[in-house]
């Protein structure tokens, strides 16, 4: 058995544990009624909130069978598959450089959840059922980031090993989302069995109420006048009312609260609730960002009624609880750089070069016997072909690019014979409509080709600010044999649409890094410079004549880091063997620590 699959069965085996030693409520009505395939109505109820939460009771004890059945099917598909990917992407160096091996992530998950199940068995005094949850969870959110961040290195494998790579972290996910499903359950159960109690117990307050509001009214009129009609008198009325507009204000402004903490979390690249020491200007963060999601006992406590005087509304509120959250936070925000001193560097430029789908200067590879030759040059693209999906590139040794969507047999030639194929100039050599590849960038904006390059020291808060695309090669275009050659001739340039997918990764004022929760990106019918030129950043900026003009600005502001998918569009005018490099002029802004 292997360390994941051991896991995997450990977490099960926990989530289990902690579902059946639970102890709960059961309704009378509901115990009777669990044998039933049905859900049962519960008529004697009817009406009511009681017959509601009698039937989600019903449900929250019947749901976790189902779902165990499932958890064992999905282990055993999960032990499949890593067996599988093992053998594939096991020896990948971008894998085993940044220890993205299963038995890797396996280790990481269980670190994390040896010290939740110490933290679980002290706080449940001792509860095997608390252990086992605190281990489920116990993962630090440094190793959750590395394995987010393994996911996203996956995609810049081969699109084969790619995909078998996902669909192994895909199955452990499946594993770990329905051991999250049962740990759900048991919640569900135990707050079913809490709303039973709670029902129970308002329905003897209520009682104890109405009576209380007859012995008020019959020591006021005597028992001979007593009437339930006059307790709800205009003054009660009046205080109902001014309790509901307290709440209804309250939660507005709640709301723009919760609203400013996220924006200045993303800005500062900080998370406030983890910030124990104090700040310039403020008390430390934690001791109060998380007041704003809380509500008091007495809304008019909390909020203050207005003291009746001269030019005041008797019925107006103001919520001193809420403006000093706000006013923590502009303190943060005031002191952020006096406590964190750093410098602002505007729109610094860099190019990121990717492989082209050229053959470049061959290379022989030492491979112990025969020399293999190769190109090192060519970078991994895949291509989509008229009236087809998207397929990989063949190789320079079976016609690359230019061989792409051709069918060798129909032209009456082997597969990869460019010679027969170029001899033949009657049989149909189709070109693909599309290419695209996948990169990614670190949190700086580096390459993941240069993942060994010693990361930033001060530089942190890395954006996003402008964009340009060069596609590098001689005779991309060949006008031609373009459907419109005039157009062509015109326009110096291939359309292209650039995705910024999963996570968004930044790094902050320590140097960690984070993942920002943005939506995923997307540039649309961009232009790539097809021109046969080189871009260099020293001479050309976003002034120039041919830059400017293909200059995007749909990612300002994004982080640089995450998985990235350039797509450029084609025709049959567009020679993808002799696109050399693909060039992103890069523009950034960042902080830098001043220490």
């Amino acid at each position: 058995m292997t360390v994941a699959e051991g896991l995997l069965r450990c977490l099960a085996k926990g989530a289990i544990v902690a579902l059946t030693s639970t102890e709960f409520e059961l309704a009378f009505p509901v115990s009777s009624t669990l044998t039933s395939s049905k859900v049962p109505a519960f008529p004697d109820f009817a009406g009511g909130e009681v017959q509601s939460a009698m039937i989600e009771q019903w449900r929250a004890v019947k749901a976790p069978d189902e779902r165990f059945n499932l958890l064992l099917k999905q282990i055993d598909a999960a032990v499949a598959a890593m067996k599988t990917a093992a053998k594939v992407v096991g020896q990948q160096n971008l894998i085993k450089g940044n220890k993205c091996g299963f038995d890797d992530l396996a280790r990481d998950m269980l670190k994390g959840g040896l010290e939740g199940a110490a933290t679980g068995f002290a706080l449940s005094g001792g509860n095997p059922a608390g252990a086992a949850i605190g281990g489920f969870w116990g993962a630090s959110d440094a190793q959750q980031e590395h394995i987010e961040k393994c996911q996203e290195l996956g995609a810049a494998l081969s699109v084969a090993k790619a995909k078998q790579y996902q669909t192994s972290v895909e199955a452990i996910a499946n594993v770990v989302s329905t051991v999250t499903g049962l740990l759900n359950d048991r919640v569900a159960i135990v707050q079913s069995g809490a709303r039973v109690q709670q029902l129970t117990t308002g329905a003897r307050l209520e009682k104890e109420r109405y009576q209380l509001e007859v012995d008020l009214f019959e020591s006021q009129v005597g028992a001979e006048q007593a009437t339930l009609k006059t307790s709800f008198g205009l003054h009660r009325r009046y205080r109902s009312y001014d309790a509901w507009r307290a709440k209804a204000l309250l939660d507005n402004a709640r709301r723009y609260a919760v609203a400013a903490r996220r924006g200045i979390e993303a800005h500062y690249v900080a998370d406030l609730s983890r910030i124990s020491q104090d700040e310039a200007f403020v008390a430390s963060p934690a001791t109060w960002a998380n007041e704003i999601y809380e509500y008091d006992l007495s809304l008019p406590a909390a909020v203050g009624l207005t003291v009746p005087g001269s030019g005041s509304q008797p019925d107006g509120i103001y919520s001193n609880k809420v403006a000093d959250y706000v006013g923590n936070l502009n303190g943060f925000v005031d002191g952020f750089a006096v406590s964190r001193p750093s410098a602002i560097a505007h729109e610094d430029v860099e190019v990121v070069a990717l492989k082209g789908l050229a053959p470049g200067q061959e290379v022989a590879v030492d491979t112990g016997g025969a020399p293999v030759v190769a190109h090192p040059d060519f970078g991994t693209w895949q291509v989509k072909c008229p009236g087809t999906g998207w397929g990989a590139v063949p190789p320079v040794s079976g016609g690359g690019a230019e061989a792409a969507c051709v069918d060798f047999a129909a032209c009456g030639c082997a597969a990869g014979d460019m010679a027969c194929l170029k001899a033949n100039t009657t049989c149909a050599k189709p070109r693909p409509s599309a290419a695209r590849t996948v990169f990614w960038l670190d949190p700086w904006g580096q390459l993941n080709e240069n993942l060994s390059a010693e990361p930033f020291s001060a530089r942190y808060n890395v954006r996003w600010s402008r964009l340009a695309v060069n596609l590098v090669g001689t005779g991309i275009r060949d006008c031609k044999v373009a459907p419109d050659p005039l157009t062509c001739y015109s326009e110096g340039f291939l359309r292209y649409n650039l995705r910024h997918v999963g996570r968004a990764w930044i790094t902050d004022y320590s140097g960690q890094w984070r993942a920002l929760g943005v939506p995923p990106g997307l540039i649309e019918q961009g232009k790539a410079l097809a021109a046969e030129i080189w871009v260099d950043p020293l001479k050309d900026g976003w002034s120039t004549s041919y830059i400017n003009p293909v200059a995007r600005t749909e990612f300002f502001w994004r982080p640089l880091g995450g998985a990235y998918v350039l797509e450029v569009q084609t025709g049959p005018e567009v020679r993808l063997e002799h696109l050399e490099r693909v060039q992103l002029l890069l523009g950034s802004s960042y902080w830098v620590k001043q220490q």
